[in-house]
């Protein structure tokens, strides 16, 4: 089994993307509170710690918990999880219709850097 992974995304230079629409945080609407967010099923495997909401649409499943914890509200099935998922894919598609090229992280050590604003990629 791998080592865990933890990664932290934040929005704070926000003066730096001001008129820059490549820049701008992609707005997440209803996604915001979801630390995760799944279509059908989520799965904890382990002592799972989920700091914010815990979301499933258009499935209901949600299995793992405990030993696995939830540091929010599971929506399961719900319109609260629904709305979330309609807004995440308007996300998705604002941030993969940005047209400046992306900075390609495939394969990079992201552990303990801090991103500048930009648009970046997996590929």
């Amino acid at each position: 089994m791998g080592a865990a992974l933890v990664l932290c995304l934040t929005t704070a230079n926000r003066a730096a993307a001001q008129g820059r629409a490549e820049l701008a945080p992609v707005y997440l609407g209803s996604a915001a509170p979801f630390a995760v967010l799944a279509a059908s099923t989520v799965t904890s495997t382990g002592p799972t710690i989920i700091n914010g909401d815990l979301g499933v649409w258009a499935g209901t499943a949600v299995t793992g918990f405990g030993p696995g914890r939830v540091n929010g509200t599971i929506h399961a099935g719900d319109p609260v999880a629904q709305h979330g998922q309609a807004s995440l894919t308007v996300a998705y598609n604002d941030a993969a219709g940005r047209t400046t090229a992306p900075i390609n992280v495939n394969a990079a050590d992201l552990g303990g850097r801090t991103l500048a604003p930009g648009l970046y990629k997996w590929l």
